[in-house]
């Protein structure tokens, strides 16, 4: 009947935060979902470290200001501001533990004003056990200060409590020939969403290629 919706099918999409990058805002369906947490996962040199600097790029070119909580201390400052990012709109925290980077990461969420919270939790270990208790916290945080949270990994560890989850699969290293040794030029990657609960995705899997300098 016009006029009606049905209350359990009803959805209101978060805002986003454009990325920039044609293929991975198709995916994630028009840019990275605020109030949201999204779960980037991959294997070491799957294509997280660029995939990041696209998420704080975006972020920061606008003006506002972002927070990386880096639980293996893998953050570049040099590298990040080739991609692209105004550091000077950074919050770098560098915790000891996973408790202390998930602490740290609420803390950041309940200061507000912040556009994104990106929580690596990739210490080269076994993921752990986290209570869903700290989860809950976080996601709920997130969704009143209307912050985009993103959690990366080796392997899913948010569980249920990630809204979105795409996982980054390396296909070849680029390199150009030129000269007495072959020199690294970029690196691509296959983009997969293994999880969408905003609604239905336009696109299951895309690929990305990022130049040497991301």
């Amino acid at each position: 009947m016009r006029g009606l919706v049905h209350g359990a099918t009803a959805r209101v999409q978060p805002p986003r935060i454009p990325t920039g990058v044609a293929a991975l805002d198709a995916l994630l369906g028009g840019g990275l979902a605020r109030g949201a947490l999204t779960e980037i996962v991959g294997r070491p040199s799957s294509g997280r470290t660029t995939t990041t600097c696209v998420l704080l790029r975006a972020v920061t070119a606008g003006g506002a200001l972002a927070a990386c909580v880096d639980l293996p201390d893998a953050f570049d400052p040099a590298h990040a501001a080739g991609a692209g990012v105004d550091l000077t709109h950074v919050l770098w925290v560098r915790p000891r533990t996973t408790r202390d980077a998930l602490q740290a990461a609420e803390h950041v969420l309940e200061a507000d004003g912040f556009g994104v919270v990106v929580v690596d939790l990739d210490d080269g270990r076994a993921a752990r056990t986290v209570p869903a208790s700290q989860w809950m916290r976080l996601t709920r945080a997130a969704a009143r200060t209307r912050t985009a949270i993103v959690t990366l990994g080796r392997e899913n560890i948010a569980g249920t409590f990630a809204m979105v989850r795409i996982e980054l699969q390396r296909r070849a290293a680029a390199f150009e020939r030129g000269g007495p040794c072959p020199s690294f030029t970029g690196i691509s990657a296959a983009v997969h969403l293994r999880k969408y609960k905003l609604g239905a995705p336009t696109t299951a899997s895309v690929a990305m290629t990022a130049a040497a300098g991301w």
